[in-house]
């Protein structure tokens, strides 16, 4: 019996450690407290993450050196004795040079144990969530969480952020993004990600329509200059409705409107859909 590789005990603090530690150490060998709840969780997915890496970049590194003429043995020799030597080398040698590739570990739990890497990798990137709950309570919670986040100018990540509400919230619910939308181009991945989602969850892409633009649509035009600007406010717009006419036959519903009627176009537009048993 080699021992238990990994021990991972969800809620334990460092006395509750020091207390086991005994037993413990009949089952395994190395024994670490990483820190709060779900810290171990952390770790583990680190390790997955660089043992994944290193299976395949030894797997390479002895393609490129034998397609070039060099015993693989030679290879590994050289590999262990310096910088890049590493457990997995010294463990799976025997299975790189005799190209047994029966699996040590059922692919299913490695699988497994990747989606717990991407999954932290998401958590990550998340700054804040809060989730979803009825009742006014739930606006000062948006608040008091919301209140020191910085705003800043980023590249919005539809894919990501989606992800992480899937992987969030798994009942039907009203899902509301407020966001910009341009040409279908520019708004390809809003379009496709928003369909995507609206599989489960009943989805609506909410945007504010540039005011400056609907003057310019909107203005008589009396001279050359303004006709130019009527075309070119035109097509933007026209390049917007068609972004949301992609939502719409995608499943996604649509609101645009001026930055003053936001909240009771909103508002409005949710009661409808309550009547309607949307929802």
């Amino acid at each position: 019996m080699n021992g238990i590789e990994d021990l991972v005990a969800p809620h334990w603090d460092a006395a509750d450690l020091e207390r086991a530690r005994p037993t413990l150490e009949v089952l395994g060998g190395s024994i670490v407290h990483c820190g709060p709840a779900g810290a171990g969780q952390v770790v583990k997915a680190c390790n997955q993450m660089v043992v994944a890496i290193t299976i395949g970049g030894i797997s390479e590194a002895l393609v490129l050196g034998t397609r070039l003429g060099v015993d693989p043995r030679t290879i590994l020799d050289v590999l262990s004795s310096g910088l890049a030597a590493n457990r997995v080398m010294e463990v799976r040698r025997a299975n790189f040079l005799g190209h047994t590739f029966t699996p040590g570990f059922r692919v299913d739990l490695h699988h497994k144990d990747l989606g717990i890497v991407t999954a932290a990798a998401r958590e990550a990137g998340v700054r804040r969530f809060v989730a979803p709950q009825r009742g006014p309570a739930q606006v000062t919670q948006l608040n008091k969480v919301l209140y020191d986040v910085k705003a800043e100018y980023a590249e919005p990540d539809f894919s990501e952020a989606f992800a992480q509400l899937a992987l969030r919230v798994s009942r039907r619910s009203l899902v509301v993004v407020l966001t910009d939308v341009l040409d279908p181009e520019a708004s390809r991945d809003l379009v496709a990600h928003a369909i995507r989602l609206s599989r489960r969850h009943l989805v609506m892409v909410v945007a504010m329509s540039d005011p400056e633009v609907l003057a310019a649509r909107d203005a008589p035009i009396e001279r050359v200059s303004r006709a130019y600007e009527w075309a070119a406010a035109e097509e933007l717009l026209a390049a917007r409705r068609a972004s949301f006419e992609q939502l719409r036959q995608g499943g996604v519903l649509g609101l645009d409107v001026e930055a003053g009627r936001l909240s009771p176009s909103l508002v409005e537009r949710y009661l409808e859909l309550k009547e309607r048993a949307l929802l």
